[in-house]
């Protein structure tokens, strides 16, 4: 696991916060794009599995299991890192105690997504 910083986060009349750190850990799906995946972290990584292949417009969708997770939480995904076909775009449809639901999309027309997408999040 590492560490992140992040300073002059969030700034208002009342308060100011200057400096969160989060850690974050990494993890890769084992046999599948739908593969399931546990991050015990409030931040973190995720390879999808690389020989795994999303269609032209299509989705998929894989279970985290997350201690951080609450069905209060806010929860953002990105692309942090994918260098393929196809243009990825990931986002949580759910969220439960100890879960959420990362949603990959594939928001190209003409080209699948066939190599692995590194997908970031956080949990606030």
């Amino acid at each position: 696991m590492s560490t992140f910083k992040c300073s002059s986060l969030v700034s208002s009349r009342n308060a100011t916060l200057n400096t969160v750190f989060l850690t974050k850990a990494t993890a890769a799906q084992a046999s599948s794009v739908t593969t399931g995946v546990t991050l015990n972290s409030p931040s973190g990584f995720i390879s999808t599995f690389s020989a795994g292949s999303i269609a032209t417009s299509g989705s998929v969708s894989f279970t985290v299991s997350n201690s951080y997770a609450h069905p209060t939480s806010l929860i953002l995904t990105s692309v942090n890192g994918y260098s393929g076909s196809g243009i990825p775009l990931p986002d949580v449809t759910s969220v439960t105690e100890g879960s959420f639901v990362v949603n990959v999309k594939n928001l190209d027309a003409t080209n699948a997504i066939s190599t692995a997408v590194k997908v970031g999040y956080t949990i606030f």
